[in-house]
């Protein structure tokens, strides 16, 4: 066996980074940190500073100056119409040659410029090989060092002085340059500060298979297409007349080129293929009529090579595992789903082989098909992603008939289900994974939604949502029910199901409403086609019980009746370990907790199930959460999402018992949780993240909390759309910071520039829920309470009267949150003078509240101290001091003192007894 190349290793900053890291600089949009012996960009990425400083020059190089190794010409290089479009291009402008792999397009850009530099045409010539981000600074840096003749050991400097470089001041000697950027692979991937300025005598050329560049740069694209007939030609004749056979006739390179088409890389396997073998074109072309049963002669120079590359290993393998490949999709598969158990199991069965088909021997044939440039292989962070070249794919498919390849496909799907994880911990790993998904769903006229819808078309739709993509996840499984519903029907179940499916993200999405009135419809037509207690039917209820409770609140009736009845049916039908009744346990404590209440009303079995029939009388928050994480630890183990969130619930519930020691360090163990089970980036980490943040100003106030909101605050705009609901909830926190903690520290806080702050969050809060919902009406309520503190408490009055018309409206007149909503409109009449009309709106309020909550109800109790109060102010001292005096007996029978409020009635009722005192005559 001749040795092959083996597949390309890790940079070494893909491995880690040392411990030891210090800050450099910051400049802009550029962060580097010193990480031993490289250089850290932007938190990410990382190059080996230490070999530029190294070798930077004593003094400033001489001009014209050149950096970087331009590809060499091809053999037989064939001048193209591409080339002339490029010299034609207007100055100023980024030129992109873009075109799929096997174009030339570096060749093409390599040509350019050489011939700029062999003109005379340029001062500095810089091509930057593979460039990305990391590649770019280290070759900026590089420049400025010769260009300058001294170290930069900032490297944030050395790339500024070289960018402004490539400026000069007006009325200096002008300097014509060149930087090309060479295999870009993704756009994005490019920051802003490191595309070169326009200049008039400057210019930037980029290679890509992308031609997606941001229209902002306003760059020139540039397609490279395949050979025209005529070029094909006239490389052939150049290519072949210098072979051992001598000049070649018109006739066969007419024939050679009619049946290979234009594509470039297609002539280069030939051509390589007639040389290396020692054939004439008539055999070559002879060989290509055995192949005449496949779809396209275009394919066949592949074929050659793949066979080639076939009889390197184990013959047999490697056309499966380039089947297996090419059917997961054109974004490349990562190399472990290649190897897995299930795939390896599929490939010794397609294949026929004499003993069962190893990892070893996957692993053996991709470095044979790399090094015969069949596969591109990558490593990623903690995998090798593995790309069918794009006519190689296009080969290999066309090779299999159509009732194959529907097998093929199911059995890829099968592999593909096998091998997601249930927790997804790398983002771009699951991407690649939906990417394959989506290739088999619409693969083989749709095999796998003809059968009904394969359970790996739920996958991937779930892992969709759960990155945080809600509304990419609804229009993926509505484009799989409208494609399904032609196949299998409208009604039938799974197309119901992946109905459901669009539903459920809809309302993650901030569509609350709209979900659950949806859900509703769908739940009456499975109710046509299956048991009452089928799981499908069980889990709609509980995702329109969960979007009702999203949208109206917990201490709604209507939403808690359902998700409890859910929860009681999910655990007789499923059982109590069930993961479907787990996660409405999970959501039943959620809600308990984040809605402040004192007892889990209305949900008994939850208490019972948590805390045994043992429970105590009075049941607070920190029981029910502590338990909570015990159970979901024993059900789903440490590492599982729901697990994090409990754990996250503890802390909170710490916090508003009041035990700020223990909230801290619960906190802290469940950020810690977090990041190690879950990853950095996964949307319940960077939740946990929020919430320490913002729990932290109760210890470090601003100081701690504004830093680190802003910190992921960032993060989550990398990873989530711009209105999603969880960038839309950090926003909020960051807002009360400077609201709440700033203003108290710092009281010159521009009113105006807050309200402005606030009234941009409630546009986006609007445009991504809907006016009426209640994340909107509670940045309205904030609005209300900040004209209330800072400019005008007649505004605000007609700010909360809004917040109170419309919860009544949606809600409903005595709906908890109306009642809420009417005790802040009351409160802050009262605040604004109108005592007598406060007491009026704080009266009926609390007749509601004692009637749908209970009198022990926090909120009852709370509007009860702002009654006593109004009538305080009002001038009714009797009543204000008996009303008080009550109070603090109730508060204390309910939760004793361990919350402080029994303190705070106290002080009250001392303080009006105080005033009461006074006004006696003497």
């Amino acid at each position: 066996m001749s040795a092959v190349p083996a597949a390309p290793e890790v940079p070494p900053a893909a491995h880690g980074v040392p411990p030891a890291a210090t800050a450099l600089s910051v400049r802009g949009d550029l962060h580097v940190e010193s990480r031993g012996g490289g250089v850290s960009v932007g938190q990410t990425h990382t190059f080996n500073l230490t070999q530029y400083q190294g070798s930077a020059p004593a003094s400033p190089v001489p001009l014209p100056h050149r950096i970087g190794r331009v590809p060499g010409r091809a053999p037989h290089f064939q001048d193209r119409r591409e080339s002339e479009a490029l010299a034609a291009a207007p100055p100023g402008r980024p030129l992109v040659l873009t075109g799929t792999a096997g174009t030339g397009k570096s060749q093409i850009a390599a040509r350019f410029a050489e011939n700029a530099w062999e003109q005379g045409e340029l001062q500095l010539l810089l091509w930057i090989a593979d460039a990305t981000q990391e590649a770019v600074t280290a070759a900026y840096v590089r420049a400025a060092q010769d260009l300058f003749g001294r170290h930069f050991p900032d490297p944030a400097e050395g790339v500024q002085a070289f960018l402004n470089w490539l400026r000069p001041a007006g009325g200096t000697q002008p300097r014509p340059w060149l930087v090309v950027l060479d295999g870009v692979v993704d756009p994005a991937g490019l920051a802003d500060w490191q595309w070169p300025p326009a200049s008039p005598v400057g210019r930037v050329l980029v290679t890509s298979r992308r031609r997606d560049f941001d229209a902002a740069m306003e760059p020139e694209i540039i397609r490279v297409w395949d050979f025209t007939p005529e070029e094909a030609r006239a490389y052939l004749h150049r290519a072949l007349d210098q072979g051992q056979s001598g000049p070649v006739s018109e006739t066969e390179v007419g024939e050679l080129a009619d049946q290979l088409g234009g594509l470039p890389q297609a002539l280069a396997h030939a051509v390589r293929h007639i040389a290396t073998e020692g054939i004439t074109v008539e055999e070559y072309v002879d060989l290509l009529d055995d192949r005449e049963a496949y779809e396209s002669v275009v394919h066949l120079p592949l074929w050659l090579s793949i066979e080639a590359a076939d009889r390197a290993v184990p013959e047999g393998v490697t056309v499966y595992v380039l089947a297996l490949a090419s059917v997961l999709g054109e974004e490349g598969v990562p190399d472990d789903v290649l190897s897995c158990a299930p795939a390896l199991a599929l490939l010794t069965r397609l294949s026929e082989a004499a003993a069962e088909v190893t990892a070893g021997d996957v692993a053996a044939v991709l470095r044979v098909l790399h090094g015969h440039s069949l596969v591109d292989i990558q490593q990623e962070r903690a995998y090798r992603t593995v790309r069918v070249e794009t006519p190689v794919r296009g080969a290999v498919l066309a090779a299999v008939n159509a009732g194959p390849l529907a097998d093929l496909v199911r059995d890829a799907a099968g592999v593909l289900a096998a091998v997601w994880p249930e927790v997804e911990r790398d983002a771009g790993r699951a991407q690649l994974l939906r990417a394959g998904a989506g290739t088999l769903t619409d693969a083989a006229d749709f095999a796998l939604l003809r059968d009904g819808i394969h359970p790996v078309v739920f996958r991937a739709g779930r892992s969709a949502g759960e990155s945080g993509r809600p509304a990419a996840a609804q229009a993926y499984f509505r484009e799989v029910a409208a494609v399904a519903s032609d196949l299998i029907g409208g009604e039938h179940p799974d197309v119901l199901r992946a109905l459901v499916c669009a539903a459920r993200w809809r309302g993650a999405g901030g569509d609350d409403s709209g979900a659950a009135a949806e859900l509703t419809g769908l739940l009456a037509s499975q109710r046509r086609q299956l048991a009452a207690d089928h799981p499908d039917i069980l889990t709609t209820r509980y995702h329109r019980a969960a979007c009702r409770m999203s949208a109206e609140g917990w201490d709604s009736a209507g939403p808690r009746a359902a998700v409890t009845s859910v929860l009681a049916d999910q655990t007789r039908v499923l059982g109590p370990d069930h993961p479907d009744t787990v996660a409405t346990l999970l959501a039943v404590v959620e809600a308990t907790v984040d809605q402040h209440a004192y007892a889990v009303g209305g949900a008994d079995a939850v208490v019972e199930r948590l805390l045994g029939p043992d429970r105590p009388d009075v049941i607070e928050e920190v029981d029910i959460a502590a338990a909570l994480v015990t159970e979901l630890e024993r059900v789903l183990g440490p590492d599982r999402p729901g697990t994090v969130v409990a754990r996250r619930l503890l802390a909170a519930a710490h916090l508003r018992a009041g035990d700020e020691d223990t909230a801290r360090a619960a906190s802290a163990t469940a950020l810690a949780e977090a990041q190690r089970a879950l990853g950095p980036g996964h949307p319940v980490t960077l939740a946990v993240r929020r919430q320490t943040a913002f729990m932290s100003r109760m210890w470090g106030g601003h100081v701690t909390a504004t830093p680190a909101l802003v910190g992921v605050l960032a993060d989550q705009k990398k990873l989530l759309p711009a209105d999603h609901p969880e960038i839309l909830e950090t926003r909020h926190c960051l807002l009360y910071i400077r609201y709440r903690v700033d203003q108290a520290r710092t009281p010159h806080v521009e009113p105006d520039q807050l309200l402005d702050d606030y009234a941009a969050l409630l546009a986006d809060a609007r445009r991504a829920f809907g006016p009426d919902h209640h994340r909107s009406l509670s940045v309205l309520d904030w609005i209300g309470d900040v004209q209330a503190s800072l400019l005008s408490p007649v505004a605000a009055i007609v700010t909360l009267a809004e917040v109170v018309g419309r919860r009544s409206r949606v809600l409903g007149h005595d709906h908890p949150r109306t009642l809420d909503a009417r005790t802040g409109l009351a409160t802050r009449r009262g605040l604004a003078g109108d005592a007598v009309g406060a007491v009026v709106g704080l009266a009926e309020v609390v007749v509601e509240q004692t009637r749908i909550l209970g009198p022990d109800h926090l909120d009852t109790l709370r509007t009860r101290y702002n009654l006593a109060v109004q009538r305080g102010k009002a001038g009714d001292l009797p009543g204000a001091d008996a009303e008080l005096t009550r109070l603090c007996s109730d508060v204390e029978r309910i939760r004793g003192d361990t919350g402080g409020k029994t303190h705070r009635v106290g002080e009250s009722l001392a303080r009006w007894r105080r005033v009461a005192s006074a006004a006696k005559p003497r």
